[in-house]
């Protein structure tokens, strides 16, 4: 009868001992995955982790069962608290409390028949256990799992799209006041295209880099037209200043301005009314065309006119690099530096 007493004290030692133990590995188990799926998704998000690199962070949970054995063992149940409760599910006699007190062999025969009467050891409630945990499982697994867009820190997609917008808009202003060259067309367009696509695959860094490369290639072709512009009306100076003297001076140096806009592409969208003047379906005098010093001036001013136009129209799009303008002087000086010296003709820009 003592070995029967002293087996069923154990048992209960030892049913106490793993209720208690997992207990404290389901508590542990869901601390320990909620912070290891805190961490993976840290490493996903701020330092672009795979997540099958990410998910060794989840190792740190193993240390659950580790942690919950230590914090079981200190709270071994006795076996006077074993004997007591098991006095309890008997109903409290104390005839338990006595037999293992005075080792009396008549208490031992009188405990150990209430003990055989009394409930069975309760079980392991596994499904209340395993909930606990379950939550955090969850959350981990999302965290290794759900995918990441690489666009998180970069700007929304209304943003991107209305920079490709605002790029396309200076390629048709560019495109309205100065004809291109096929080749630098398409270019620009293959540039444009790849941009567009580095928009629409969700990728800002790439998107703006582009953005940076087509935004310079339309900078150098607007000063590229603003230099050609300068020389132009340099040349038209000149036929300005020679057209009271010597005509036909003055005509060879209109004719080179409008061979000069030609080469350089800025006979686009030339107006009705300049080529009715021109006598010509271009930018160049009717062959045979001979003008007088007061029709030099008007067509001189008019050219004058159109280039102005042109060049705030490229400002106004953004296409030319602006410089200071000094008061007095003349307005095209804003998109092309220029100094004027002895070289300068009259009237010279």
């Amino acid at each position: 009868m003592a070995d029967s007493i002293e087996r069923r004290i154990g048992e209960a030692r030892r049913t106490a001992f793993v209720a208690a133990f997992a207990r404290e590995l389901s508590t542990a188990a869901a601390f320990g995955l909620f912070a290891a799926g805190t961490l993976a998704f840290v490493l996903r998000f701020a330092l672009r982790l795979s997540p099958a690199t990410a998910a060794l962070a989840l190792l740190g949970a193993l240390l659950a069962p580790a942690f919950a054995w230590i914090r079981t063992s200190r709270r071994l149940l006795s076996r006077g608290g074993a004997a007591t409760w098991l006095d309890l599910r008997a109903g409290g006699t104390g005839l338990l409390l006595a037999e293992i007190e005075t080792g009396d062999a008549a208490w031992r025969r009188r405990a150990a028949s209430l003990l055989d009467e009394s409930p069975a050891l309760p079980r392991l409630r596994i499904g209340r256990l395993l909930g606990r945990p379950a939550p955090a499982l969850a959350f981990a697994a999302a965290a290794i799992l759900v995918p990441i867009p690489r666009s998180v820190l970069g700007p929304s997609p209304a943003v991107l799209e209305s920079a490709v917008e605002r790029l396309r808009d200076k390629v048709r202003a560019l495109e309205e006041e100065v004809r291109l060259e096929e080749e630098v067309a398409d270019e620009i367009e293959t540039r444009l295209d790849r941009l567009e696509e580095e928009a629409d695959r969700g990728r800002p860094e790439s998107a703006f880099e582009a953005m940076d490369r087509l935004e310079d290639r339309l900078l150098a072709e607007g000063d590229r037209a603003a230099e050609i512009a300068s020389k132009a009306r340099d040349s038209l100076a000149a036929a300005e200043a020679a057209a009271g003297s010597d005509v036909e001076a003055a005509q060879a140096s209109l004719e080179a301005a409008l061979a000069e806009m030609t080469e350089g592409g800025l006979d686009a969208k030339l107006p009705p009314s300049l080529l009715e003047d021109l006598g010509s379906e271009s930018l160049a005098l009717a062959e045979g065309t001979k003008l007088d010093g007061s029709r030099l001036m008007e067509v001189s001013r008019e050219i004058r006119d159109l280039l102005d136009k042109k060049m705030e129209s490229l400002s106004r799009s953004g296409l030319l690099r602006p410089r200071p303008q000094t008061e007095g002087r003349d307005p095209l000086e804003r998109y092309v530096e220029h100094e004027c010296d002895s070289d300068c003709p009259p009237g010279g820009a």
